[in-house]
């Protein structure tokens, strides 16, 4: 801090306030993990650290990163609650709690915890060693080496005199409570001065023979103060000690103690070091300023006071170049002259004040605020208004019902009350000309000629009468054009003579008809001249380029993008503005930002939000001096050599609703933007002389997985090394300048690609980053437009799975190499295999064309039955089996069904069947108990043959069954459906079986439906089995139909329960029978 020599007799006691106070532009924080602020500190790489009793906060460009602490993570705080931050000069952040230090890893974003065993209560940096010095509540005094490990503590011993004269330091609060020699430190305790001699760590509680004593055991603190010799006088070497009795000042060189005697019994704090013969303390809670006159060697002093009241403080900071006077509920700054530049009086208790780069941070315990010290570029002129416009001759104001006139050449002011269907009309319309006002609202025009004070108002001509509704007017040198909702009117322009009779007779009538007269741009937006062409932007036309002669007409749209598909893009233009300089038609539109025609390469461009703009609603645009001005609901643009600057509430601009025409150049280097919420002036040459700090710095860097965990990523030299379980990286970047940071725009590469535009503010996603070595490169440009300073380069090393690394490559060469002679040896394998598999199909081709030659070729053609069967067959060569035997007059129906599948089940088919044939015809169980035999000889091994045998005659049936599922009998003549099982055991089980048979009477109308146990057992989809419930409720539902729907409608059923029957788990065999005579 370079605060000037005083002489202090001279020194005004009542200072006067700076004349900008009220100018101080002010943000409260929002989103703190508490609004009771406990510390507020501010490292040198723009992190505003803020502690509160609920955690610690990095406030980083506008964004705010929450710590807190967590019980399972070492990593974490001790304690939710911080009582204060403190800031090394290496950067290191060290955070106090009750428990300990917690100690800031910026590499991987975590904390070192070290506890103590009572709370800590504040700390001082050794400027000599590194070492840092602790204070505690009751456990002395720790010492922290430069690796920031517990090196040393000094305690009180009562036993020994050579130890610190008490273990409780919580009075140590004063920021000069320690003070550092080369060979001594000096501590101060509320129980005598204690010096620690660094050679030995031994502790003396006296000066060494000094003569004189210190005014109180009660230290508070201590500066110096040092001088040379000189013509005047002989240099000192002294130690200012503060104590709550007095300062004394002890003189190294005659080793004394000098006690001020202006200063008895007075509590002296806060002795702070402004330069090399000034001071500042607390004098019984008063501001005083301390200066060694070294011409006559003595001390004079002058107490600080305002001129409102007769302040106490209770602390003083020195920042930059300002001192900070704090008391409970107040704070005063003042700059090198010792003005105050601002004071603030809080609701609340004042915590604790910081100032980085002219910003003040005020903690309270009910909030954080940001106050910016630096005088506003940005000057507030007046209340806001409807409509302001200045020329050379009148100023014009709209408001309250009254145009004010400010006639600037005869220095005088008058009113002119205007009509409340005027003021009310959203869509009014003012053209200031020369001497002239022309106002139109509610489509009647209201002519002002302002040369005349008295009688302004020269007449009123409703158009609405002969035109219909007037949406908008434009004047240029020719013309006055008036628009409706379906044509526009030009007029003679010459308002010298302008009348109501001069619209009785347009000039020309331009009439928008849909076929007839299509290019005429009827209820125009805005029209600018160039040369001998209109631009006339409206709603049907979007724009449009015309002759001035003629509107009926459109010229060729002949321009070539320069982005991507802008012109696919253009609609609605609101406002359009020539750039006669350059030669470029700026057109901004309401959500699709401004496009710029530039005239010369007949190319057209759009800038957006993304470019830099603050808004993509453009209602205003100026041109003066090589800058463009552009404005939207956010504020404002200056465009110059394509830097996109911007004014907002930070820079002193607090408008949220601007007049059409919100910009007026008032003469050559000011600019005047008008609105209801004021006016306010700028130099913009001022402006583009400053410019804020803008060198980017990376915060933290946090991997993620597939899973959307997080995991903090250590950086080392600009290096990351990460596998491949991460999958996307987010990296925190900030300019730390606390200047406009939402209008800051980051840019990213990676392996020199082309740089993207980053969509998420400060935080950098980059995803799917390929294996081993890549380079990032970060930079931004800031809301004045301008490039960072630096660029944040990473290298970034992703491992590869084992899968993909180069060990891995080495093994799959060596698994192909091996993959390729097994195949090579599994081609022959594979050729004998298909001769084999040949073979094999060949023969059971044969054995089921023999199996299909066993089934009869037809029915038995009968005019008593009426007869369908069903079989198909399962992918194998299947063991289903029926068959009808007719000898003489009797008729055998046979369904079978061989256990298995393939070549044994078929001929276990072909077995049966031979028997059958060769057997006596006889009551089916006769029949079966032979073929059990037969089949039993020739012994299948654990094939076993399940077989119905029924036997048909005039009006009976027989049926015996041998293993084979229940069949089904239909009496008409009870109308009921039976399902019957006969429990014998299959063919070829045991030699001496008996098999039953069952009779029933079968008359016209009776029906025996026979089947395999392929349909009731076919499964579906979730290998769910049909049973037979659905099979009986199929027959019972389809009885009265023949015997071929009948079978229809079981395979139907089958067809519905499972989608594909072509692909069967076993064969389906089905036997109908109805007696029809």
């Amino acid at each position: 801090m370079i605060f000037q020599k005083k002489n202090l007799a001279l020194l005004i006691v009542f200072l006067a306030f700076h004349p900008f106070l009220d100018a101080q532009i002010s943000q409260s924080i929002n989103g703190l993990s508490s609004n009771y602020i406990e510390s507020v500190k501010s490292d040198n790489m723009g992190i505003i650290w803020i502690g509160t009793n609920e955690g610690l906060n990095a406030l980083i460009d506008g964004r705010i990163y929450q710590y807190q602490s967590d019980l399972s993570d070492p990593a974490s705080l001790l304690n939710t609650q911080i009582n204060d931050i403190y800031v090394m000069d290496n950067n290191t952040i060290i955070a106090l709690s009750n428990e300990g230090l917690n100690i800031f890893q910026r590499s991987n974003n975590s904390f070192k915890q070290i506890r103590t065993e009572t709370r800590p209560i504040s700390l001082y940096e050794d400027p000599f060693s590194n070492d840092i010095y602790i204070t505690t509540e009751n456990s002395g005094l720790i010492i922290l080496n430069s690796d920031i490990e517990i090196s040393q503590s000094y305690k009180f011993d009562v036993f020994d005199p050579s130890t610190i004269s008490t273990n409780n330091l919580s009075s140590l609060l004063d920021n000069s409570g320690i003070y550092f020699e080369q060979n001594k430190i000096w501590v101060a305790t509320d129980r005598g001065l204690n010096i620690i001699n660094r050679v030995d760590s031994s502790v003396s509680r006296r000066l060494e023979n000094a003569e004189g004593s210190l005014s109180s055991n009660a230290i508070n603190g201590f500066s110096s103060l040092k001088t040379a010799s000189s013509i005047s006088g002989a240099g000192v070497d002294y130690i200012l000690i503060g104590t709550n009795r007095g300062l004394d000042i002890y003189d190294k060189k005659n080793n004394n103690i000098i006690n001020i005697d202006q200063f008895n019994n007075s509590d002296i704090r806060n002795l702070t070091n402004l330069n090399s013969n000034l001071f500042a303390m607390l004098v019984n809670s008063k501001l005083t300023l301390l200066e060694y006159d070294t011409i006559n060697q003595k001390f004079e002093s002058k107490i600080i006071v305002n001129e409102k009241n007769n302040s106490t403080f209770e602390s003083i900071y020195q920042y930059e170049n300002y001192l900070v006077a704090t008391g409970e509920d107040y704070l005063y700054i003042f700059d090198e002259d010792f003005r105050v530049i601002f004071e603030k009086t809080s609701d609340y208790p004042i915590s604790e004040v910081n100032i980085k780069e002219n910003v003040l941070w005020v903690g309270t315990q009910n909030g954080l605020t940001k106050y910016n010290l630096k005088e506003s570029l940005i000057k507030r002129l007046g209340d806001g208004t409807d409509y302001y416009s200045r020329n050379e001759y009148y100023e014009i104001q709209l408001k309250d019902n009254m145009f004010f006139i400010n006639d600037i050449l005869n220095e005088t002011t008058y009113e002119i009350e205007v009509s409340e269907d005027f003021v009310n009309d959203n869509n009014k319309k003012i053209i200031q000309k020369n001497n002239y006002l022309l106002a139109l609202g509610n489509s009647t025009l209201h002519f002002y000629n302002l040369d005349f004070s008295f009688f302004a108002l020269q007449f009123s001509y409703n158009f609405e009468l002969e035109l219909g509704e007037v949406h908008n007017i434009e004047l240029n040198e020719e013309s006055f054009y008036v628009t409706t909702s379906n044509a526009t009117y030009e007029f003679e322009s010459d308002l010298n003579n302008f009348s109501e009779f001069t619209f009785y007779f347009p000039k020309n009538e331009y009439v928008y008809d849909e076929l007839l007269s299509p290019n005429v741009p009827p209820k125009f937006i805005d029209i600018e001249r160039i040369d001998n062409n209109l631009w006339i932007s409206s709603d049907i036309k979007t724009l449009s380029i015309h002759q001035i002669e003629n509107l009926d007409d459109t010229l060729n749209f002949d321009f070539t993008d320069t982005g991507s598909n802008v012109l696919s893009t253009l609609n609605r233009i609101d406002n359009l503005y020539y750039d006669k300089e350059n030669n470029i038609m700026y057109g901004g539109t309401s959500g699709r930002g401004l496009y710029t025609f530039d005239l010369e390469s007949n190319t057209v461009n759009r800038i957006t939000k993304e470019d830099g703009l603050l808004s993509n609603n453009i209602s205003d645009i100026y041109y003066q001096d090589g800058i463009l001005f552009v404005q939207s609901g956010q504020g404002i643009n200056l465009i110059k050599d394509g830097k996109i600057r911007s004014i907002t509430e930070e820079d002193g601009l607090f408008m949220t609703s601007y007049n059409k025409n919100s910009v007026h150049q008032i003469d050559s280097a000011n600019i005047v933007l008008s609105g209801s919420d004021g006016l306010y002036q700028f130099d913009y040459g001022d402006l583009y002389e400053i410019d804020a700090s803008n060198e980017i710095k990376l915060f933290k860097v946090i991997g993620y997985d597939k899973f959307n965990n997080p995991y903090p990523i250590q950086i080392v030299d600009n290096k990351i090394q990460i596998d491949y379980q991460i999958t996307s990286l987010l990296f925190d970047v900030y300019i730390g300048n606390h200047y406009k940071s939402d209008n800051n725009r980051f840019y990213y590469s990676i392996n020199n690609d082309p740089y993207n535009a980053n969509i998420n503010g400060n935080q950098i996603v980059i995803s799917s980053l390929p294996y081993y070595g890549s380079e990032l490169s970060i930079y931004l440009v800031d809301a004045n437009g301008n490039r960072s300073l630096n660029e944040i380069e990473i290298a970034i090393t992703n491992k590869p799975p084992f899968w993909f690394s180069y060990q891995a490559l080495l093994l799959y060469i060596i698994a192909l190499i091996g993959i390729y002679w097994l195949i090579q040896k599994r081609r022959v394998e594979k050729a004998k295999d298909e001769f084999e598999k040949e073979r094999r199909e060949k023969e059971l081709n044969e054995a089921r064309d023999l199996q299909q030659s066993l089934l009869p070729k037809i029915t038995p053609a009968t005019t008593i039955f009426d007869i369908s069967t069903y079989l198909q067959s399962a992918n194998e060569m299947g063991g289903d089996y029926f068959d009808f035997i007719e000898f003489e007059d009797k008729l055998y129906s046979i369904c079978g069904d061989a256990t298995g599948h393939g070549v044994t089940s078929g001929i276990m088919v072909s077995v049966t069947k031979a028997g059958l044939n060769g057997v006596e015809l006889n009551s089916p169980s006769t029949m079966l108990g032979k073929l059990n035999t037969i089949v039993k000889k020739v012994n299948f091994g654990r094939i076993r043959m399940s077989l119905s045998v029924v036997k048909l005659e005039e009006n009976s049936i027989e049926i015996s069954s041998a293993a084979m599922p229940p069949y089904f009998i239909y009496s008409a003549k009870n109308k009921k459906l039976n399902e019957v099982l006969i429990p014998n055991l299959p063919l070829g089980g045991l030699s001496l079986t008996q098999y039953e048979s069952n009779k029933h009477d079968f008359e016209v109308g009776d029906i025996l439906v026979m089947m395999s146990d392929g349909l009731p057992e076919l499964p579906n989809e979730s290998n769910e089995l049909l049973d037979y419930e659905a099979i009986y409720d199929e027959i019972f539902d389809n009885i009265d139909k023949s015997a071929k729907q009948i079978s229809n409608a079981l395979l139907g059923l089958g067809k519905k329960w499972r989608t594909h029957l072509d692909d069967l788990p076993d064969d389906i065999t089905l036997v109908v029978i109805k007696k029809v005579a």
